[in-house]
């Protein structure tokens, strides 16, 4: 298993661990926010009870989490083999997993972002377009093929685009630095897709799908931390209520939300 295990020093641990989590239903995989820049995000699922996949760039070596609890996996964006790898990797590392969490974080991509070349476009489409695809449909067809319900998570942080601040004057006299085309694009595209999986994982009645939305500017979701930890809870309060009905109306949430509002039946 191509894997960095942070904490898991030996064969007994491990199992322990696995037993463990097999036992509790939490385990998660979280891509999108590679370490180390993802390990407040990690470290909070971590504090709330899960033990956690979490993944590095390829040509990157990944940062330790001030954790246990926590495996590296080595992701390469651009492949679908390392998709289905790094979902394969979470099942061996904890035995099963029962939720995966796609964070697509706007404002921090803005600013690795900043120009728009053929080859600066070439790398969006595979970093912050099909990398996302990839895994979530990797994840999908493991939860099918295993008939293991599972939770998929979409976690949206916004950020106003070049085109916002043309229209408003507010985001034009902000400190704010827009997305530039490429970023603005994959948040559409992150958008749109995920609400188009909810549907079709609704359909297939193998996976509750959850959306949720926010900005740097909210109380929740200005920090990594404070948004994975109301994640968290936010999942184990309303673990009933996220089971998909088997026709949906996707419907973000806002971070920070309380109850449940994941799903509207169609009328």
């Amino acid at each position: 298993m191509d894997a960095a295990c942070c904490g898991l020093k030996n064969r007994y641990e491990r199992n322990l661990l696995c037993a463990i989590i097999d036992a509790m239903g939490k385990a998660v995989l979280c891509v999108g926010k590679d370490l180390p820049e993802g390990n407040d995000f990690a470290d909070a699922l971590i504090t709330a009870g899960y033990a956690v996949a979490a993944t590095y760039a390829a040509e990157a070596v990944p940062g330790r989490s001030a954790q246990e609890r926590l495996v590296a996996l080595k992701w390469n964006r651009t492949s679908p083999i390392s998709a289905r790898s790094i979902v394969l990797e979470t099942e061996n590392a904890f035995a099963a997993f029962d939720a995966v969490v796609l964070y697509f974080d706007a404002p921090f991509l803005s600013a690795e972002f900043t120009s728009c070349t053929v080859e600066d476009v070439s790398h969006a489409l595979d970093a912050l377009i099909a990398g996302f695809q990839y895994v979530a449909t990797e994840s999908l067809a493991r939860f099918l093929q295993k008939q293991r319900s599972g939770t998929v998570v979409f976690v949206l942080k916004t950020h106003p685009s070049l085109a916002d601040a043309a229209r408003s004057p507010s985001v034009r006299q902000s400190t704010i630095h827009p997305a530039g085309p490429l970023v603005a694009a994959a948040q559409a595209a992150f958008s749109a897709f995920a609400e188009n999986y909810a549907v079709l994982a609704a359909d297939r009645r193998c996976a509750s799908v959850v959306l949720v939305q926010t900005t740097a500017q909210s109380e929740t979701g200005a920090q990594d931390a404070s948004l994975a930890a109301w994640l968290a809870d936010y999942l184990a309060t309303n673990a009933e209520k996220n089971k998909s009905p088997a026709r949906v109306v996707p419907v973000w949430i806002k971070a920070g939300a309380k109850s449940a509002g994941l799903f509207a039946r169609f009328r």
